[in-house]
């Protein structure tokens, strides 16, 4: 280790090693020997390795564990280099660096990302400390109740059921203020038999409404359903000479009697 090297808490602490051959940092020796610019022969990784063991028991170090697993990458690269100097090569097998040094690579990324995703988890809010749980009894038992087995056929039988009360109510409540069908009919037979003039449509709705009370355009589609039914049993005929023009009607000469 060199002694003129300064360490501070805030910088990236740097692995210097003294080897035969070579004085200073790690990294610096990986880059000379992957460039071949270093002997590795002469590199003793024993001393190395006892180098970097010391590092590791290092006070100024123990807080800085992501630093030594870069270092550790470093002097695994070292050792692969010079056993691939040492070891005989197989003559039908050649080993491929670039895909050593991908695998190696992801390897790292990997590694980077379960760091970041362990930090997000420390991050989290705590139980108990900025969370509490509920008061809620967590053996507290729901019991659940079987759903009504029916079918689509029952839900609209139901539905119609309400829908004709509904209506039947209303038309109770409301029943003063229509003109039935029957009572206008009667009303049209009433006016045809007593004159044999030309009646007006608008004269009949006018008179029914004043001696009713109800409303001119209730009485008035009445009034027309009644003279519609009159018409095709062939008691009346209506004419109309233009479009907006009033509305006329008068007996059927067949039906006057003396």
């Amino acid at each position: 280790m060199n002694d003129s090297t300064e360490y501070y808490e805030d910088t990236k602490p740097e692995l210097h090693v003294s080897l035969d051959g070579f004085e200073g940092p790690l990294d610096l020796l990986l880059t000379l020997a992957k460039s071949q610019k270093v002997d590795l022969k002469k590199l003793q990784l024993g001393i190395l390795a006892e180098q970097f063991l010391k590092y590791l028991r290092d006070q100024r170090f123990k807080s800085k564990l992501e630093f030594v697993g870069d270092y550790l990458v470093m002097a695994s690269w070292l050792t692969l280099l010079k056993s691939q100097l040492i070891i005989p090569e197989d003559e039908n097998k050649e080993e491929n660096v670039d895909k050593i040094n991908e695998l190696l690579a992801l390897r790292l990324q990997r590694l980077s990302l379960i760091r970041e995703k362990a930090t997000w988890l420390f991050d989290r809010p705590k139980l108990l400390q900025d969370f509490f749980p509920s008061s809620i009894d967590k053996n507290e038992k729901v019991i659940k109740e079987d759903l009504l087995k029916v079918q689509i056929s029952d839900i609209l039988k139901a539905y119609m059921g309400i829908v004709d009360k509904k209506n039947y109510e209303v038309s109770l409540a409301s029943k003063e203020e229509y003109l039935f069908l029957d009572k206008a009919i009667n009303f049209i037979e009433e006016q045809v038999k007593e004159s044999t003039a030309i009646l007006s449509f608008a004269n009949l709705v006018k008179a029914i409404h004043v001696s009713s009370g109800i409303n001119a355009k209730r009485c008035a589609a009445s009034i027309f359903c009644g003279l519609l039914e009159y018409t095709k049993l062939g008691k009346i005929s209506m004419k109309q000479e233009g479009v907006f023009a009033s509305l006329e009607l008068a007996k059927v000469r067949n039906e006057i009697k003396g």
